[in-house]
């Protein structure tokens, strides 16, 4: 099984430098051929080989466990910036929740001065708002940045317009934020557009004028580094352009203190042509900084900037985004220089009103989330079911990140967690002799909710065909059925590792009501007439699921 591991590691190696050897063909290379080999790029870059070793309390080898590899998250970084969240109350903020923490595993929070400083020293109410979001971040293991630190918009009324006090002013802005959010952020756009900067009227844009974008972008990465020496640092910038190559070379040549070149792509005009976002990675690759792709926009309606609202999605333009969104996140994940994909934003409506989001206005998925989902969740996401061979030993390759591993050996049994990274992954999972080990003790019982008695009209209004599409959860996805039996909501549920019988359903709320058999949860989404037209499916532990009605 050794020899297998190495065979396994030298055809990753080998996949490798054949990538390597190929790259300069890739320059000029057409959309289609990049897509086309951006499979054999992925496995290359993305995966890499686990080595499983079973053995019992004494150490000696366990032959014959069955061995469940499970895919928490990726290494890679899917993620959306997150807004919207408090901006919604109720159900809707519940929905949006589930939407947004089903599919990314990265969130940006919203640091622009003159909203988190709107009158100077008036910060406690925007502190406290990003306090929630990272926490609500950490509940589910996403990972967050902050944005931006240093911008000359949304630059605040009463913020200095002359370079010397604006500087002093950033500094201990910089100085106080990080600090106050190591523990929750742990990286940050420190500046934003610095290339532009000197188009504007005001102390940042001043500051600019006087010293030139390099001096004060390192000035403001130098007191970012000093304030958290262990974070990654982002440079942000949506102009691609001469300038921008010539200010990261300087950067680049003065040892600035930064890891990651962002690059923005607000596709609001058009969308770029795949063989120009190609480009640009290898453009920017030759830097050796990580390439984060910050802030991405695709439009499901008419191309423009700044449009007359209402500006609304279309079936057609909800189509040409999906198939877009596809291919780009396929290209983008099989570039080596590439860590992280930001979409912005999650919603259709927010900035400019335009329908860039991947959920409409009302917060249904179009097609692109979908396809997202599928991506992420299913075609770039590992699962395994093994067994341990006479030596104890079981192996697989799988997408880089976090994973579960059950092991599985008579009565015995134990649950570990390990982080798939590129090199060597020999992993040990020792069975104890007791009956099962490993797992923490059992906590107490939760007390069953407290049921109570709604009037039929309110039952049938949840009545009715809903269907959960694939995800982390439910693989395949679900179809359920709710139905009425007297003053009893039923339901029956269709696809894998569901409830195979007909359960009932008991109600805590108008809206929120429970399963008694496994303890999940349903909350019941009304539109404005009051009618439901969707349900979001809650288990302790796992991702929250929606389901859509369907019409009858």
């Amino acid at each position: 099984m050794i020899t297998a591991i190495r065979v396994i590691c030298f055809t990753l190696l080998l996949s490798a430098f054949s990538f390597r050897a190929a790259a300069a063909d890739f320059t000029n290379a057409s959309a289609d051929f990049l897509l086309k080999t951006a499979n054999e790029r992925i496995d290359s870059i993305r995966k890499a080989p686990a080595q499983i070793r079973v053995v019992d309390s004494k150490g000696k080898p366990v032959a014959g466990a069955t061995v469940r590899v499970e895919q928490r998250r990726h290494a890679f970084l899917f993620g959306c910036n997150v807004f919207g969240l408090y901006r919604y109350q109720g159900e809707q903020r519940q929905l949006y929740a589930a939407r947004f923490s089903a599919l990314f595993n990265y969130a940006t929070l919203p640091f622009y001065w003159s909203y988190y400083e709107p009158e100077k020293g008036d910060t406690l109410a925007a502190y406290y708002r990003n306090k929630h979001l990272a926490e609500w971040c950490k509940a589910y293991d996403i990972e967050t940045k902050g944005h931006p630190l240093v911008w000359h918009t949304l630059y605040p009324k009463w913020a200095p317009s002359d370079p010397d006090s604006t500087r002093d002013a950033l500094h201990q802005r910089i100085a106080t934020i990080i600090p106050e959010f190591k523990s929750d952020i742990r990286r940050w756009d420190v500046v934003n557009e610095a290339t532009v900067s000197d188009n504007f009227t005001n102390g940042v844009a001043y500051w600019v004028k006087r010293d030139g974008p390099a001096t004060v972008v390192e000035t403001a990465l130098g007191w970012a580094h000093e304030a958290d020496p262990s974070a990654e640092l982002v440079y942000n910038d949506y102009n691609l352009g001469p300038k921008h190559l010539q200010l990261i070379e300087q950067l680049v040549k003065d040892n600035a203190p930064f890891q990651v070149i962002g690059l923005q792509s607000h596709m609001h005009r058009e969308e770029w042509p795949l063989e120009e976002v190609w480009d640009k990675c290898e453009t920017y690759s030759k830097f050796g900084k990580a390439i984060h792709f910050t802030e991405v926009t695709v439009l499901s309606g008419k191309h423009g900037w700044e449009l007359p609202r209402p500006w609304p999605t279309t079936p057609e333009g909800e189509r040409r985004q999906a198939d877009y969104v596809e291919r780009l996140y396929t290209l983008l994940f099989s570039h080596p220089a590439v860590h992280a994909i930001t979409w912005w934003d999650l919603q259709d409506g927010n900035w400019q009103g335009a329908p860039g989001g991947l959920l409409r206005a009302d917060l249904t998925t179009k097609p692109a989330y979908d396809r997202l989902m599928k991506l992420i969740h299913e075609t770039w996401w590992t699962r395994a079911s093994l067994l341990s061979d006479r030596k104890g030993v079981c192996t697989f390759v799988g997408f880089l990140g976090d994973y579960e591993v059950t092991v599985q050996n008579g009565d015995v049994s134990k649950t570990v967690k390990h982080t798939l990274v590129k090199g060597a992954n020999d992993w040990t999972v020792t069975l104890e002799d007791e009956k099962i080990s490993g797992q923490p003790p059992r906590a107490p019982e939760t007390p069953e909710p407290r049921v109570i008695k709604l009037d039929s009209k309110l039952l049938d209004a949840c009545v009715g065909h809903y269907e959960i599409a694939t995800n982390a959860v439910f693989l395949t996805g679900v179809k359920v059925t709710i139905w009425r039996e007297g003053d009893q909501l039923v339901g029956q549920a269709w696809g894998k590792n569901v409830i195979q019988d007909a359960f009932n359903i008991y109600p805590k709320s108008e809206t929120n009501f429970f399963l008694k058999i496994n303890g999940a949860e349903l909350t019941f989404i009304k539109n404005d007439k009051g009618e439901m037209t969707a349900v979001i499916h809650h288990m302790a532990g796992l991702p929250d699921c929606v389901g859509k009605k369907l019409k009858n």
